[in-house]
């Protein structure tokens, strides 16, 4: 059996979490493995409280996990404080990744894993096609994907086989 991993959310009010679950789900159901509730627990807490909160709840569950995704990297830094007051050590113990690269991932401890969105470029493409719309209101509208990437820092390791 491989690494068993659990997934923090924020309530899905904002479309960017919205995405990030759904992108999450697709993931799972192609890779075959069946989602499960109790591997997905989303909270109306603050961020790095909420990331603190589950955190505490799966680490003291009869299996608890051995990665933690938090879909942002506030939560993700709960996790990672929730996890050092349990005495666990980082990464051997768990592994925990968050999303976006503020700068708050660099400085904690261990710095976090993340990934990172290319923000200019989101920026630069929305002001541009709001320019052109102004122009031209009866502009189609298109969708663009942008890649994003993974920062690789060291708060996770490779996936230990139970």
């Amino acid at each position: 059996m491989v690494d068993l991993s659990r997934f923090i959310s924020a309530p899905q009010h904002s479309g960017s979490i919205a995405r990030r679950v759904a992108g999450i789900n697709h993931a799972l159901l192609e890779a075959g493995i069946q989602q499960e509730q109790h591997l997905f627990v989303e909270g109306a807490l603050e961020q790095f409280q909420l990331g603190f909160s589950v955190a505490q709840q799966f680490l003291q569950s009869s299996r608890p996990p051995t990665a933690v995704m938090a879909l942002t990297d506030v939560m993700a830094v709960g996790t990672l404080h929730a996890a050092w007051k349990a005495g666990l050590s980082l990464p051997r113990d768990l592994s925990v990744t968050g999303f976006d690269d503020v700068p708050l991932a660099r400085y904690s401890m261990p710095e976090l894993t993340t990934a990172t969105q290319p923000v200019f470029e989101m920026g630069k493409q929305a002001a541009l096609r709001l320019l052109r719309r102004i122009q031209k209101p009866d502009l189609k509208v298109r969708r663009t994907l942008l890649p994003i990437s993974i920062v690789i820092r060291g708060s996770t390791a490779p996936a230990r086989l139970l």
